[in-house]
C-alpha cells in the first residue's frame, strides 16, 4: 500500500516537471537563431527539352551557373562557362548558350 501511495503522487510529479523543462528548453532555445549553418541557395534559371527522353536544365547554385543534362540512361552536371555579354542584352546570355546547344540562331 505504502509503494501504491508513492507512485500516485510521483508520476504526476515526474509529468508534471518533464514538460515544465520541456517548455522551459523551448522558450529559451526557441528565441536563438540558428547562426553559422550554411544555407545553399539553388535557382533554376531555364529548362530546353533537347529530345523526348532529354532534357538540360540552367541552374544557379550560390552565385554559380551549372548545366544539368537528364535523359533515360543518365545525368551529368557540369560548369557552365560565362558566355561574354553584348552592351544591351541583360538577360539574353542563359537563352543564347541553351540555344546554342539545340543548333539554333542565338542573338
Amino acid at each position: 500500500m505504502d509503494m501504491l501511495w508513492r507512485l500516485t503522487w510521483a508520476l504526476p510529479f515526474t509529468v508534471l516537471s518533464g514538460s515544465g523543462v520541456i517548455l522551459l528548453l523551448k522558450r529559451i532555445l526557441g528565441q536563438r537563431p540558428l547562426t553559422g549553418r550554411a544555407v545553399q541557395r539553388m535557382v533554376r534559371r531555364e529548362s530546353l527539352s533537347v529530345s523526348d527522353d532529354t532534357r538540360v536544365h540552367l541552374i544557379e547554385v550560390d552565385g554559380q551557373s551549372y548545366v544539368l543534362v537528364e535523359s533515360a540512361r543518365s545525368i551529368s552536371f557540369h560548369d557552365a562557362q560565362a558566355v561574354p555579354q553584348a552592351p544591351g542584352t541583360r538577360g539574353v546570355r542563359s537563352a543564347a548558350w541553351l540555344r546554342s546547344l539545340r543548333g539554333g540562331v542565338s542573338q
